[in-house]
């Protein structure tokens, strides 16, 4: 075949002018290729034609690209020349393969392509150089316009640091670029969109396929489906970007199976000098985890809200700045405010309002956890009391990102604690009127007792009748003490009279309290104390109850001629208190309970032991406002008992002496006293006692006789019951004292009220002494004393 077959050869337009003109300018007729029979006559004239360039270039043809070349493209072979000649490209170089397929895909499709940078390495006689070509492609078509192969002409080496090549220079690196992107990227050219750029993140998407030089309704035809193409032909057509968000996309995978993805992308139209669209730029990212993140998140706000809608609690949050910003269903169904609304604050009662955002703004500015009470206007226009709390929340730095806070119905609480404090009042007014109604009548029973006392003792059977009848008193007396004291106690309301105390004269104060007990049950006691003196700081009074409660109580417990001890050890800090006995001994479970307010394990039917359950109580309580501890122990029923007391020890203290007893041999024969008391046999009884002692008493029984009898002269001492009918005690005094005649008088309160403040009252009325019913004779005895 010769070339004058080269006239059914068709050479589209390519992008470069010029080559176009010389390659259908070309002499076919001074060049001929004999080849085998049977080869295409297109074949056949386009290998004559690349025989007969002297410039390097290159013919591949067919499915199979089979490769052919010149003599001046030879030197870019190398050592695959004669080799390549007839070659597949594949098997020449794969990495040549995948420079020049797709480039050569786009003519073997039927489209030109423009000079496009390549590079080949070069074996020449100084070894192998990498250089880079400018190469145009354009298809090879027979008559039939069917496209049977691609020249690939070598315009020349590129420069790329010669200004005229600085746009091919960049067009290389930017297709490198291109390669290199972790994101989707395609160019595609002129309005059927064909792909003239794929990077390989594109692939991650579209598939590993061939879509170089193929238009997008081939190339990808689930795009058209889903709508994407249409998007394409807007761009094209009016030269607007499109933005995408979240779009939804079956990108294939590497199993031919298809998978669900989120992209987010723009198609930006590429213009040519003149301005006009020739093509779409298209970027894309995989936002398919941020996608199901943000479903997830979604999900995950939904569930809290659902969760904080169904809580009681009234739930809300404010910025760092403290201002509200949001809350829960169960704020807008308690309060009827209108839903979305943010004005909290107006929902708190003014009264609660002021003082509970100052407050508010405190923890705000310090950042400090926040609680308060305060009432909260309810949807029927009552008010509630609810508990505030809010607590910061904060990044890793620390700083508040946010606050978040409840508001929690306690209104019931609040209504029953009232009512529970009323009721505890109540019971308290009920247990001082107790007191009193107990007291007046031990108080005539004490004085007959101390009258049989003075008057038996050459009556063995009246001595001890009126043992029993004191005896008996003062206990019961020390049960109402008891009671008020735990009531004290319960309440906070407990003052101790705190000084320098040598702990032994407590001990032995105490002892001397309940020797009576160990006496009666013949127990041995054995009392060890240091030989140095140790001080504490603390109640008189209040500590000798702390030590004659636990003597009490392990002479309760323990059988006749069992043995209690008393060992008190000290070092620098403490002082130990160890009250040890040998009787019954507890139970791991009496013990954890043994200081509980009216605890009492199981009792025999006799009630033989015991009491109210309430000396334990005020040890434990005593002891702790001394800032001490108490402790029980024991190895079980039958093994006897021990309390530890531990008190600090005051180092260092000045020896502090007990405070003078009265001379009781004194002698009081001459004072002249006066009773005042309403409980007749309560006057008549304690005025025969103190006539016994020597006293010229006289008797009555309400103020006016008082007065009257004090204006038949001024006594020495008045002994004034404070609950006497009509004027009462604090006006007698006052009106006594007022009279001129008593300013060396002693005036004595008599009350069944023992009370700090009844103490008190009855000093801001005038008395120098207050006594409690029953009132102690030897008490009184000394005050007499100290007065003569």
């Amino acid at each position: 075949m010769s070339v004058s077959d080269a006239s059914d050869l068709v050479f589209p337009s390519v992008g470069n002018g010029e080559m176009a003109s010389r390659m259908r300018g070309f002499d076919w007729t001074q060049t001929a290729l004999p080849l085998p029979s049977g080869w295409p006559a297109a074949l056949t004239t386009a290998l004559n034609i690349l025989l007969a360039a002297r410039f390097p270039m290159f013919l591949v043809w067919g499915e199979a690209q089979t490769f052919f070349y010149n003599d001046a493209f030879i030197a870019m072979l190398g050592e695959w020349h004669p080799r390549a000649m007839g070659s597949p490209l594949r098997d020449i170089s794969s990495s040549a393969s995948t420079n020049l397929s797709n480039l050569i895909g786009q003519s073997l499709a039927g489209g030109a392509v423009p000079f496009q940078d390549a590079a080949f390495t070069l074996h020449g006689e100084d070894g192998a150089e990498l250089t880079r070509f400018a190469v145009s492609y354009s298809p090879v078509c027979d008559s039939g316009n069917r496209v049977g192969g691609a020249f690939g002409v070598c315009e020349g080496k590129i420069d790329c640091n010669r200004a005229g090549n600085a746009a091919i220079a960049e067009i290389a690196r930017l297709r490198e670029f291109f390669e290199q992107a972790p994101v989707p990227i395609a160019i595609m050219l002129g309005p059927e969109h064909r792909f003239e750029i794929s990077n390989t993140a594109n692939k991650r998407i579209v598939g590993d396929r061939a879509i170089i030089g193929k238009p997008f309704h081939e190339a990808v035809p689930e795009g058209v489906e889903t709508g994407f193409g249409e998007l394409l032909d807007h761009v094209y057509r009016t030269g607007e970007p499109y933005i995408g968000h979240h779009i939804p996309f079956q990108a294939h995978t590497g199993d031919e199976t298809k998978q669900q993805v989120y992209m987010n992308f723009i198609y930006q139209p590429i213009r040519d000098g003149a301005g006009d669209v020739i093509g779409i730029f298209a970027v894309g990212s995989d936002v398919t985890q941020e996608v199901h993140a943000t479903a997830a998140l979604q999900k995950s706000e939904r569930r809290a809200k659902a969760i904080i809608d169904a809580v009681p609690q009234m739930i809300w949050s404010a910025s760092p700045d403290g201002a509200n910003n949001f809350f829960n269903q169960q704020w807008y169904d308690f309060t009827g405010l209108p839903q979305g609304s943010l004005l909290g604050w107006e929902a708190v009662h003014p009264e609660d309002r002021a003082s509970d955002a100052v407050r508010w703004q405190d923890s705000v500015a310090n950042g400090t956890p926040y609680e308060s009470k305060n009432r909260l206007k309810h949807r029927t226009g009552d008010y509630h009391w609810t508990l505030v709390r809010a607590a910061p929340v904060r990044d890793e730095h620390g700083q508040i990102l946010e606050w978040i806070g409840s508001n929690t119905d306690i209104h019931g609480q609040e209504l029953a604690n009232a009512a529970l404090m009323e009721a505890n009042a109540r019971k308290d007014e009920f247990l001082a009127m107790l007191a009193h109604e107990l007291r007046n009548p031990l108080a005539p029973i004490s004085a007959a007792a101390e009258i049989l006392a003075a008057r038996s003792k050459q009556d063995p059977i009246l001595e001890e009748a009126s043992g029993t009848i004191t005896r008996q008193v003062k206990h019961i007396a020390h049960l109402v003490d008891d009671l008020l004291d735990a009531s004290r106690v319960t309440r906070g309301h407990i003052e101790l009279d705190q000084r320098t105390l040598n702990l032994k004269h407590v001990i032995n104060d105490a002892v001397e309290q309940v020797k009576h007990l160990f006496e009666q049950r013949r127990h041995r006691f054995n009392l060890d104390l240091e030989y140095e003196a140790v001080h504490v700081r603390g109640d008189h009074n209040r500590l000798v109850q702390v030590v004659a409660n636990l003597l009490s109580n392990a002479a309760k417990y323990t059988p006749e001629r069992g043995r209690i001890g008393l060992i008190m050890e000290a070092d620098d800090e403490w002082v130990t208190l160890c009250v040890q006995d040998d009787g019954a001994g507890m139970s791991p479970e009496l013990i954890s309970h043994a200081f509980d307010l009216f605890y009492q394990e199981k009792r025999p039917l006799d009630r033989t032991e015991g009491g109210l359950g309430i000396g334990l109580s005020l040890v434990k309580s005593l002891t702790e406002l001394h800032g001490g501890t108490v402790a029980a122990t024991s190895s079980g029923p039958g093994c006897g008992s021990r309390f530890i007391v531990r008190l600090p020890r005051q180092a260092g203290a000045a020896e502090i002496s007990r405070p003078m007893e009265a001379d009781r041999d004194k002698p009081l024969h001459g004072l002249r006293l006066l009773i005042v008391d309403d409980n007749i046999d309560a006057a008549r009884m304690m005025g025969v006692l103190l006539e016994d002692m020597g006293l010229k008493v006289a008797v009555e029984h309400d103020a006016a006789a008082a007065l009257e009898r004090h204006r038949q002269g001024a006594f020495d001492v008045y002994l004034l019951d404070i609950g006497l009918p009509g004027m009462n005690g604090y006006e007698l005094v006052q009106a006594l004292r007022s009279s001129g005649t008593t300013a060396d008088s002693l005036f004595i309160a008599l009350s069944g009220y023992g009370k700090e403040k009844d103490r008190q009252a009855s000093m801001d009325a005038g008395f120098h002494h207050h006594l409690v019913k029953p009132m102690s004779v030897d008490q009184l005895q000394n005050l007499l004393v100290a007065q003569n």
